[in-house]
């Protein structure tokens, strides 16, 4: 598939140089560059990383503090 995209000098140098170090075109760099930014954007950013461990230290603090007692009243207040 064909696409055209404007690009400004110093990107257009720097794919350039890019293309020639790896003895590719410079489709090809773009194609990679395209793929290695896609895989990045599907990881958690750091933001979301310390979210999710927050969130799952609260919960291990939580359901540490539950005894078999509790956890069966609520089961039954659950099935009521």
């Amino acid at each position: 598939m064909r696409a055209t995209f404007s690009i400004d000098q110093s990107t257009d140098a720097a794919l350039r140089r890019t293309a020639e170090r790896l003895g590719e075109s410079k489709s090809a760099v773009v194609r990679r560059a395209v793929l290695e930014v896609e895989a990045r954007c599907e990881r958690l950013t750091e933001a979301e990383r310390q979210e999710q461990l927050t969130a799952l230290a609260k919960f291990k603090k939580l359901s540490s503090v539950a005894n078999q007692a509790d956890v069966d009243h609520e089961l039954e207040e659950l099935q009521s």
